[in-house]
């Protein structure tokens, strides 16, 4: 019984051993990724270190993919292409936070010139528009941020520029611009800011205008990117064995690469001129 006890001591050892292992890389993972998710969650931009963490870590795994498929020669060029990759990640992420918050620039406006109209005092009024119910949780995450960033002793025109450098060019950097005007200067920021609402509203409708005018033109070019795609999966349904035999030798495989390399060439341009500017 006692080697029996022991024995089974011993398994479990070995077992809680291997939990704190996995425990450990799966922390180390999440820090390597921190940079792409910090972008997307609170729009901050990652620091030097982290960039090069997260650019080792996608060149690995470009490595990895490149050597399985394509073979050793073709991964090194993969590889080349992770760092770019990661930071294309870290830079669509962000560029979705500050969509959203941008999104959210008319109503908070309106919001904090509801709340200086009654009396309150700027901090105040961006504290009672973070909790507004109309704006998404980003938002209110970020202005909330401010008002922290005011409570603890931090000017009001440093705090929002924090918040300016964070959403970038758009709507928030008018609203902050016209705040610290007013600081300097005086004037009547309550009407201001509800001015600048009513012209964000319209630049909003005109956007939505331009994007449902191009709408078709946008599908049709992304039906067109995707039917390589789809001729790629009939083939391999058809004839299960082509693929394998196309993979073995070297030059389709470098001809695949370089065709998807010209797709995803073809994805960025059609990604660029259909794009909708303000």
């Amino acid at each position: 019984m006692a080697g029996i006890a022991g024995a089974l001591a011993a398994i479990v050892g070995w077992e809680l051993l291997a939990g704190l292992e996995r425990v450990t890389l799966l922390r180390a993972t999440a820090a390597l990724i921190a940079p792409a998710r910090a972008a997307g969650s609170d729009g901050r931009e990652a620091k030097a270190a982290e960039r090069r963490r997260l650019a080792l870590l996608a060149a690995v795994i470009a490595a990895l993919i490149g050597w399985s498929l394509l073979g050793a020669a073709p991964a090194l060029l993969v590889a080349g292409f992770g760092p770019f990759a990661a930071l294309l990640v870290i830079r669509a992420r962000q560029k979705r936070w500050r969509a959203r918050v941008n999104r959210d620039a008319s109503p908070a406006a309106r919001a904090i010139a509801d709340s200086l109209s009654s009396g309150r005092s700027l901090s105040v009024a961006i504290d009672n528009a973070a909790r507004e119910g109309a704006l998404c949780a980003a938002t209110r995450a970020a202005l909330h941020e401010v008002t922290a960033s005011i409570a603890i002793g931090l000017s009001p025109d440093d705090a929002l520029e924090t918040l300016r450098r964070r959403c970038g060019e758009g709507p928030w950097e008018t609203i902050i611009a016209a705040v610290q005007l007013q600081r300097s200067t005086g004037g009547d920021l309550t009407r201001l800011l509800r001015e600048l609402a009513g012209e964000l509203d319209g630049i909003s409708r005109a956007l939505r205008e331009a994007r449902a005018a191009s709408a078709q033109a946008r599908l049709t070019a992304r039906i067109v990117l995707v039917m390589p795609l789809i001729g790629a999966m009939i083939f391999a349904l058809a004839a299960p064995g082509a693929l394998a035999a196309i993979f073995s030798s070297a030059v389709p495989r470098a001809l695949l690469f370089v065709a998807a390399s010209l797709q995803a060439v073809a994805i960025l341009a059609v990604r660029r001129v259909a794009r909708v500017r303000r």
